[in-house]
């Protein structure tokens, strides 16, 4: 097999792992809240949403719910809350950015994920809402954490592949006119459209999760639930748009060709946009015909 085509399959592989840990990320984050909602009530007959996402780690209508609630983690659907926290945890910490920096905060996210799950929110206060103990728990501290880790990703780090270099290469593909999601008339507004878009996202993903620390003290309502949703569905979001916005420019497949490079990222510059750079490929020496 010629080594330009196996170089070309391998990076196809690549291309496509990659795509499909966003995609699960995304159909994760999509339906963990509605699984809760919809198999406690089903399964238990708990009201969709009842306090707080975190809450259906111990809610049991069986048990009683609110102040008749007598056990704690003993919740009808406490093992899907622990699974798929622990299945987003791990594909936080095996995806690898594009740079070291996005790697190591996409990893503390995981981890941060992983701590949500496993420090479970202080049942006592679930029962009562007078004994939640001042300031934050770890467990709401690791949920904070896990978006704060995500939200710098979404406002700094997922710009760097969005190099006007490659956009301008898009009017000299044809192909790309076949792509569903090139909705935009020229490419320096799709650039703009995915950078707001960014933004607001990241944003969110800041903002969502300490006003649900708010909403959490009083105990009683579902607006912590929702919020807690609303947190984890822009979470979701983010990795659609990545999705669109990796294939649009076929940066990932740049990459596995080694035609872009990643430019030095200092401390100075952690919270600036350092996108990719297109490789020179190197001239070829003009073959000089042989004298006669």
């Amino acid at each position: 097999m010629p080594e330009s085509t196996t170089k070309t399959d391998l990076g196809a592989h690549m291309i496509k792992s990659y795509m499909t840990m966003r995609l699960l990320l995304a159909s994760m984050g999509l339906s963990l809240p509605i699984l809760l909602g919809f198999g406690g009530k089903v399964l238990n007959g708990i009201p969709f949403g009842t306090h707080s996402m975190s809450a259906y780690y111990h809610l049991n209508a069986e048990l009683g719910v609110g102040e008749g609630l007598k056990a704690g983690g003993l919740g009808v659907m406490r093992d899907v809350f622990v699974g798929g926290l622990f299945a987003i945890g791990v594909l936080l910490l095996s995806y690898r950015g594009i740079r070291l920096t996005e790697h190591l905060v996409l990893s503390a996210a995981g981890l941060a994920v992983w701590g949500v799950a496993y420090f479970p929110m202080d049942w006592q206060a679930l029962a009562d809402p007078k004994l939640a103990k001042a300031g934050m728990s770890l467990h709401g501290g690791c949920a904070v954490a896990a978006f704060l880790c995500i939200g710098y990703v979404c406002i700094f780090r997922s710009k760097d592949t969005l190099s006007e270099k490659l956009a301008e290469q898009l009017h000299v593909r044809p192909e790309t006119k076949k792509v569903p999601w090139n909705i935009f008339s020229n490419d320096s507004s799709a650039l703009k459209a995915y950078q707001w878009t960014y933004n607001v996202l990241g944003w969110l993903m800041i903002i969502l999760p300490l006003v649900a620390w708010k909403f959490s003290f009083g105990g009683k309502g579902n607006a912590t639930f929702w919020v807690e949703a609303a947190g984890i569905w822009v979470f979701s979001a983010y990795w659609i748009v990545k999705s669109f916005e990796m294939q649009r420019y076929h940066t990932e497949e740049k990459a596995a060709r080694e035609e872009v490079k990643v430019p030095d990222l200092k401390p100075a510059t952690m919270c600036s946009k350092m996108a990719v750079e297109l490789v020179t490929p190197p001239t070829q020496p003009k073959e000089v015909p042989e004298q006669p």
